[in-house]
């Protein structure tokens, strides 16, 4: 489907994965998961830059690399607070505020960079990894950072012109 003027996507029950490049560059508006998906492929919304909101079923623990990159319009992503493992650029360039990592472990390089970010809170209670430039241009003005974390990556948060205060864990 990649490039086509498809607008909406269901699913069939049964499926697993999103594959990789399924919907790129698509016009598509409205996006609906089933339950038995486990993982968004790479690239599988990427440039959908009509896509405003996507609803990830509870099954969802992987969402690879580029999968949702340059979606814009993206601003609600429901169910990202199940996912274990956000993927390089997997939410780049689109125009979330907001987000809840409650079971992500890992998140990958320039995961939720963009050039005009929108993002002002997350909260990652669990995380282990937090790849580069991860929250690139990011607009939070303060953020706390779990005892969990083992890995901050190079310029996790480069650029976050409103940060004005970091909690490492431990309070440090």
């Amino acid at each position: 489907f990649i490039g086509s003027g498809i607008e909406n996507a269901i699913f069939a029950d049964g499926a697993t994965t999103t594959g990789e490049h399924t919907f790129n560059g698509t016009g598509l508006k409205s996006v609906t998961l089933v339950s038995t998906q486990t993982v968004i492929g790479a690239c599988a919304f990427m440039g959908c830059d009509k896509l405003e909101t996507v609803y990830l079923p509870t099954t969802v623990e992987r969402i690879e690399r580029q999968a949702f990159a340059d979606a814009r319009k993206l601003s609600v992503v429901g169910g990202l607070d199940r996912a274990e493992y956000i993927g390089d650029g997997a939410f780049m360039n689109t125009a979330l505020t907001s987000i809840t990592l409650n079971k992500a472990k890992y998140i990958g390089y320039a995961a939720f960079s963009a050039e005009r970010s929108k993002l002002q809170t997350v909260d990652m209670p669990i995380v282990e990894t937090i790849g580069s430039y991860a929250f690139r241009n990011a607009k939070m003005a303060t953020q706390s950072l779990p005892a969990t974390l083992k890995t901050l990556g190079a310029g996790a948060f480069d650029n976050a012109q409103n940060l004005s205060g970091v909690t490492f864990p431990g309070g440090n």
